[in-house]
């Protein structure tokens, strides 16, 4: 009896782990639960040579050709003051967290050098570390936020200015989530904060794999191997024909054909190792899944 207690607890727990963790999930690259895209590395500025200038960098993460997170970088010089910032903003029933609550201050210098510091309270894109647990509530917001600001102000007799530096400094990770067909999917960006005019985009994950999206059931595709090294095997049991393309992970499309019912060998062996996003259209129905060259 007291095994039976025993095992219907432990039954119990785990029943209820594996619920609470569809409402959440660790940031930690390592887990295999987590679904991770490594992209080149790309640094979004509001600086360049010739001053101030304006970077925007979309990210489409299930590869529907529709923006799903846009980050972008500004800046402006002027005699009466300046602003340099970094704001990201979502689309396609794409949300990311925020920190309603970031103390920070406004800087006054007066006319006799001193600085007086007034606390304030400020809105800006949510700081997460690794290890840190993303919940599902936490990502609800499609607004232009701020990752980082610096502005300043020159004003008859004294500078004011305002510092947002949480995010200065160091790898940090964006909690997001992503809905489709009403099933969400939790991941993050992982981000290097180099200073107020900088950042650079490193990789994003979810915890499950995008890359079957809008796919019917009633479409029976199989791919494999997976890793490959050559040649790659496409099953369509369907009556009808694909269109298949394979795309790099900054989004180009390097490989397409069309594709048959039955099966299909693709030849990738002059693609360079790394992941790819393997795509396939046809009869109403997308599918993509992952795909390894090694």
């Amino acid at each position: 009896m007291k095994k039976t207690i025993l095992l219907l607890t432990v039954f119990a727990f785990l029943t209820f782990k594996i619920h609470a963790q569809t409402n959440s999930i660790i940031i930690n690259p390592s887990l295999v639960s987590n679904f991770v895209i490594d992209i080149n590395d790309t640094l979004i500025s509001s600086s360049s040579n010739m001053g101030c200038g304006t970077t925007v960098y979309t990210m489409d993460i299930d590869g529907n050709n529709i923006a799903d997170f846009t980050f972008t970088a500004n800046c402006s010089l002027g005699g009466f003051g300046g602003f340099a910032k970094i704001e990201l903003s979502s689309s396609d029933s794409c949300t990311f967290s925020v920190d309603n609550n970031v103390v920070d201050s406004v800087g006054d210098i007066d006319s006799l050098g001193q600085i007086i510091y007034t606390p304030g309270i400020f809105t800006m894109v949510r700081i997460y570390n690794i290890f840190d647990t993303l919940f599902l509530i936490n990502c609800l917001t499609t607004n232009s936020t701020k990752i980082s600001h610096y502005s300043y102000g020159y004003f008859p007799g004294y500078i004011k200015y305002n510092s947002l530096d949480n995010w200065i400094s160091g790898d940090h990770y964006i909690g997001i989530r992503k809905i489709i067909n009403n099933i969400n999917y939790l991941g993050w960006i992982k981000v290097e904060v180099l200073d107020y005019y900088k950042i650079i985009i490193k990789e994003y994950a979810l915890n499950k794999n995008l890359m079957n999206v809008n796919q019917l059931e009633i479409t029976p595709i199989s791919i494999f191997p997976n890793p490959v090294s050559d040649i790659v095997h496409i099953n369509c049991s369907e009556r009808h024909n694909f269109k298949m393309q394979i795309f790099n992970i900054v989004g180009e499309c390097i490989l397409q054909r069309e594709l048959i019912s039955g099966r299909n060998d693709v030849d990738i062996s002059s693609l360079s190792i790394g992941v790819y996003v393997i795509k396939l259209t046809g009869s109403g129905s997308t599918f993509q899944q992952k795909l390894i060259k090694e």
